[in-house]
């Protein structure tokens, strides 16, 4: 027991080929056995197990040989039926004519062809000039789209002023409007008070009269100077 360690292992073999069992222990090589522990182990094949083992393949390879020579009949009954190997020799017929069509079709349009894939080579060669000469025109145009964006949101904040500046315009009139409705000024009376209207019709006209009379005849004026 002392020479026995942790990981020590058992394995059970054959003794002899007649029959016989040997316990094999390997005694391992870290830590220290503690006594009473159950050992671990492994059965190695016999000959009576290989037998046993061969008794229950033979069974499986008698059932594989069966299966195989009833998929070798199916196969024959298939290849035998005279429909199924006509559709196989017309797939392969069509098949040759579809690769014979497609060969006749590329001879046939070989120049077409070659001429479209250069044209296809010329045109991303002309869009890549294209590209390369006009880079700096957009790189410009986007400056400039960049720069005019900036000038409308300049003209945009003036706006707002410009609409600040009218609505407070507006307020003011408006303040000025319920005034002149509201209170009994001179611009309330002359809008709304008819009989002031009337009063001031009635001095025009006398006004007017007394223009024409001073046109016609003159005026007669009687000044008084150093008295009362």
């Amino acid at each position: 027991i002392s020479d026995l360690r942790e990981d020590v292992s058992a394995r059970v073999s054959i003794l002899e080929i007649t029959g016989g069992k040997k316990l094999e222990i390997t005694p391992g090589t870290r830590g220290s056995y503690r006594v009473g522990t159950v050992i671990p182990g492994t059965v190695a094949a016999d000959i009576v197990s290989l037998v046993d083992d061969l008794g229950s393949v033979s069974g499986d390879v008698q059932s594989l040989i069966k299966r195989l020579d009833t998929i070798s009949a199916s196969v024959t009954g298939l290849l035998a039926d005279g429909m199924v190997m006509a559709n196989v020799r017309t797939i392969t017929s069509d098949g040759a004519l579809l690769v014979t069509d497609l060969r006749s079709f590329v001879t046939d349009n070989k120049a077409d062809l070659q001429r479209t894939l250069r044209n296809a080579g010329l045109l991303v060669d002309e869009i890549r000039l294209a590209v390369n000469n006009n880079e700096p025109k957009v790189a410009s145009l986007l400056d400039d789209l960049n720069k005019t964006v900036g000038e409308a949101n300049t003209i945009i904040k003036r706006v707002d002023a410009t609409l600040g500046g009218v609505d407070s315009l507006v307020a003011n009139v408006n303040g000025v409007v319920t005034d002149m409705r509201s209170n009994g000024s001179v611009a309330n009376r002359l809008l709304y008070d008819t009989s002031l209207g009337a009063r001031l019709d009635s001095a025009l006209s006398e006004l007017n009269r007394f223009v024409k009379s001073a046109r016609k005849s003159g005026v007669n004026v009687n000044v008084g100077i150093g008295h009362r």
